[in-house]
């Protein structure tokens, strides 16, 4: 890879293990994927001295999208719409809360950006994935007069050498990893 501006994030995904092959389920409008590493720092003291060694321990994604997109969520998580039994005025509806979301959900994340290459000025595509995790349960809608309303989640990426259907990664580390950089051909 040559030296990149990143231009924007163009793609946001969920990925879930359906039956054995990656499902990529699309979140509309996504518009933020904050990574952040986990790192522990060992500082060595002694003979006037100090000395740090840094540790990435984890990895971690905020998401946001400035849909509330109750498909993506419902996908993710395997979620059925409620329509028997509600008051005449609700056409579905989704509980959030019971034990089984409460812990998050396993899948995997996607981030697609543009780029532009430094050196040839080139337009470029590449993402950025973490292959296994945990998806935190939604954070209800946030509702303010004439505004969005978005939605937000927090992932936790797992130390893998395999994808979210137990694909084997090509020549992942033997230790695994948190995450990938890709450089996409088109």
């Amino acid at each position: 890879m040559s030296t990149y501006r990143i231009t924007s994030i163009s793609d946001l995904k969920l990925l879930k293990n359906n039956a054995g092959s990656v499902q990529k389920v699309d979140v509309h409008f996504g518009n933020s994927a904050d990574f952040k590493n986990k790192i522990k720092t060992l500082t060595y003291e002694g003979d006037a001295q100090e000395a740090e060694i840094y540790f990435q321990t984890g990895f971690n994604v905020d998401i946001e999208a400035d849909s509330y997109d109750i498909d993506a969520l419902a996908t993710i998580f395997s979620k059925t719409a409620v329509t028997v039994g509600l008051p005449v005025d609700e056409a579905k509806r989704w509980y959030w809360g019971a034990l089984a979301d409460s812990g998050g959900v396993t899948c995997g994340i996607e981030a697609e950006m543009t780029l532009e290459d430094i050196d040839t000025g080139a337009n470029k595509r590449a993402r950025v994935v973490a292959p296994v995790g945990k998806l935190s349960s939604p954070m209800p809608p946030s509702l303010k007069n004439i505004a969005k309303a978005p939605l937000k989640c927090q992932f936790s990426a797992t130390k893998t050498t395999v994808d979210i259907a137990g694909t084997a990664l090509p020549s992942v580390p033997t230790d695994g990893c948190f995450w990938y950089l890709a450089e996409l051909t088109t």
